[in-house]
């Protein structure tokens, strides 16, 4: 199998413009919001979702992002949107508008400045967001290092998320101004909501998640929306969240990402014991379930999780396969590539438990004891 083979080639753009582009609207925008500063590039952020860069202003370090169209870099690089030039008509039409991704990530950093988690003084300036970069380690690095801690990690970074997302403020953001393309069922259905050129054995898996996945509740709560485990950033005293994607959902659609994400990031990162790493995931999970569905409910919510989680691990195989060959991913996600076919035959596995079984606890040890096959080095 070849894992390009999902890549359309035919209307693929050169890679250099997009990137250069990116560069210079970024410097151009630090510029212009700090004139007279020394401005100098720290490094390339490699993203599959936009244009991101490390930049010094002075001695203040920040990270600088600007969004293509509001979808994925990885889209327009395949020529999903059109030629270059037709993409950047459409970027000016779409800067023009108000309520672009940047301004509402923007307004969501304001949430979480206010509960401590975030930047307190984003700015956008000409269609850039900038943000000071924060202190703190990203999470999935630190259980890579530490899987003893991986229960109390989890547990902290949740608690201090549903405290959060618990407030009235939350929702209505993010019913104003969230990223509900940004949900793993958003994703999810446009990535394979029609028939996909992939190899059978994922092809099946897809078709039944599919079918399962109106089995997913949409309660009338706010979610961080894209929390992956280098989002959050582990400090000495707290937590620190970034790049949120805010958004009405089910509270399972976190928990979900940061299962997937996790259990990906272990199988590709070296681990002293990726197998303690798992099993502190799963005592974190428990906590979580007793005290958001506790009772007879606790075990639909799990399922619910499970079926999250496959279905966000479909989400981020197909951008890895369909990603163009050069395009700057980070490394982990280049790492993808040399267990995808494990991570199929775990995401075959766990939809078949889940359309065999519609217990929740059962489904979560089925999905846990899957994760075998792709932590195995």
């Amino acid at each position: 199998m070849n894992p390009q083979s999902l890549a359309p080639t035919d209307r693929q753009l050169d890679i250099p413009p997009v990137l250069r582009y990116g560069r210079d609207r970024i410097l151009d925008a630090a510029a212009a919001q700090w004139p007279g500063s020394t401005i100098r590039i720290r490094g390339y952020v490699p993203s599959a979702t936009s244009c991101v860069l490390r930049i010094a202003v002075g001695n203040t370090p920040f990270v600088a992002k600007l969004s293509l169209l509001g979808v994925s870099v990885s889209s327009v690089l395949r020529g999903t949107h059109g030629a270059w030039p037709e993409v950047l008509a459409a970027q000016e039409q779409y800067e023009s508008g108000a309520g672009h991704l940047m301004e509402r990530q923007a307004l969501q950093y304001g949430l979480l400045a206010s509960a401590g988690l975030g930047d307190s003084q984003p700015v956008v300036r000409d269609g850039v967001l900038f943000t000071r970069e924060l202190p703190g380690r990203p999470l999935g690095a630190v259980v890579a290092q530490y899987p003893a801690r991986t229960s109390r990690l989890l547990r902290g970074a949740l608690r201090e998320l549903n405290i959060l997302t618990a407030r009235p403020e939350a929702l209505v953001l993010a019913r104003a101004a969230g990223t509900p393309d940004a949900t793993i069922s958003a994703v999810f259905e446009r990535k394979f909501g029609q028939s996909q050129r992939s190899d059978e054995l994922l092809e099946q898996a897809v078709i039944r998640l599919r079918e399962l996945a109106a089995g997913l509740d949409s309660p009338d709560v706010a979610v961080f929306g894209d929390l992956k485990p280098e989002h959050v950033l582990v400090g000495r005293d707290r937590y620190a969240f970034i790049d949120p994607a805010l958004s009405v959902g089910s509270p399972v659609l976190d928990v979900a990402k940061l299962v997937s994400r996790l259990v990906l990031y272990l199988a590709v990162v070296p681990s002293s014991n990726p197998c303690r790493a798992m099993a502190g995931i799963d005592e974190a999970v428990a906590e979580w379930a007793r005290h958001t569905a506790p009772g007879p409910h606790g075990g639909g919510r799990l399922w619910q999780l499970v079926l999250a989680w496959a279905m966000d691990t479909a989400n981020i195989l197909h951008t890895v396969r369909t990603a163009p060959a050069m395009m700057p991913l980070p490394g982990h996600l280049h790492g993808l590539l040399g267990v995808d076919h494990r991570v199929v035959l775990m995401l075959d596995r766990i939809a078949r438990a889940l359309e065999q079984n519609g217990d929740g606890g059962r489904a979560w040890a089925t999905a846990l004891s899957h994760t075998d096959q792709v932590l195995a080095r």
